[in-house]
């Protein structure tokens, strides 16, 4: 986090989208509205290990119902601010998330 704090387990904290970084409470005030994402720690678990995994062992990951709709909103988000429009893709890929699995639903 910004101002060097361990976050708290269980509850949520603040994704800072421009500076790509965790913010509690106290370092989010004062941001624009929209400039920090509330996401669970538990959602940042699951992308860490994604990064740490190698890609044969990505399909073994699992996002609670929660944890898909925070990291593909923080995701999103971020990319859209860093690149400065969405990407024609955004729209494929968050179709495949809305979608039920085979079997379901």
């Amino acid at each position: 986090m910004r101002c060097g704090k361990t976050p708290r387990s269980g509850g949520q904290i603040g994704f800072n989208v421009a500076d790509g970084g965790l913010n509690c409470s106290r370092c989010s005030d004062g941001h624009a509205s929209g400039a920090v994402i509330p996401v669970h720690l538990g959602t940042l678990k699951v992308l860490q290990q994604g990064l740490d995994y190698d890609l044969e062992r990505l399909g073994r990951l699992s996002f609670g119902g929660e944890a898909q709709r925070e990291a593909s909103q923080l995701l999103f988000r971020f990319q859209r601010f860093h690149v400065g429009f969405e990407l024609r893709s955004e729209r494929f890929l968050a179709d495949c998330f809305d979608a039920s699995p085979p079997g379901r639903g």
